[in-house]
């Protein structure tokens, strides 16, 4: 179970990568130089896009986006037609019911820095050429 979210993640991460190289023109390369920078850059942009949302989510699971889920359940109630009653009274109110629901998606982190060490041999392999 827990190996199938990384495979799963890895492999959402390297349709990104064909994507990227798809869009920089990987075949269209005069040297193994450029090539090489090419695979480096996407490499690099998809680690990057792991890592952000990965952090974000550790961010979230200590509760620091609270206010925003608070905010948008109580515009909800008070501006759309056929006004309802609130679910939650206060915040103090939503932020303990809320509490311990999301977990931290360290799983995406560790793609991430798999896809940023890989992009750091293809920067190698391009100064070395």
């Amino acid at each position: 179970m827990e190996l199938n979210k990384y495979l799963k993640t890895a492999l959402f991460g390297a349709m990104i990568c064909i994507a990227l190289l798809l869009i920089l023109g990987i075949f269209n390369v005069p040297n193994a130089g450029r090539a090489f920078r090419l695979l480096c850059d996407a490499f690099f942009v998809t680690s990057v896009l792991f890592m952000g949302f990965g952090l974000l989510t550790a961010i979230r699971s200590t509760g620091f986006f609270n206010i925003l889920g608070f905010m948008k359940d109580y515009m909800k109630a008070m501006y759309l037609p056929g006004r309802r009653e609130r679910k939650y009274k206060d915040f103090y109110d939503y932020k303990i019911a809320n509490e311990g629901k999301t977990q931290a998606q360290w799983h995406i982190v560790i793609v991430g820095l798999c896809f940023f060490v890989i992009s750091m041999v293809f920067l190698a392999l391009e100064t070395w050429l």
